[in-house]
């Protein structure tokens, strides 16, 4: 029997445990990590920009200032992590030398 679907019933030795085995291309999951990053990259600064003037909840810190230094140094960490995941340049990384 087909490693494959048949459209009807699942093969068995596409199962472990009762779950679904999915086989993703690498550059997929690469792509999905990237999107992911950015999408919490944006959630952060729009976060930090209303933590700046004193909305929001205060995440790390109930001192609005020390809650921003926090955030910077999470954004700076995000856009680390971006920028080994996908090449893009950012005002962050590569450093300049």
């Amino acid at each position: 029997m087909s490693d494959r679907l048949d459209n009807k019933t699942p093969n068995k030795s596409m199962m472990r445990n009762g779950k679904y085995l999915v086989e993703v291309d690498p550059e997929a999951v690469d792509d999905l990590i990237v999107f992911n990053l950015k999408t919490h990259l944006a959630m952060l600064k729009n976060d930090m920009k209303r933590r700046k003037v004193g909305e929001g909840l205060s995440f790390w810190s109930s001192d609005p200032k020390e809650d921003v230094k926090q955030y910077k140094r999470m954004i700076k960490a995000f856009k680390k992590v971006l920028w080994y995941y996908s090449g893009e340049e950012t005002d962050d990384y590569p450093k300049k030398t």
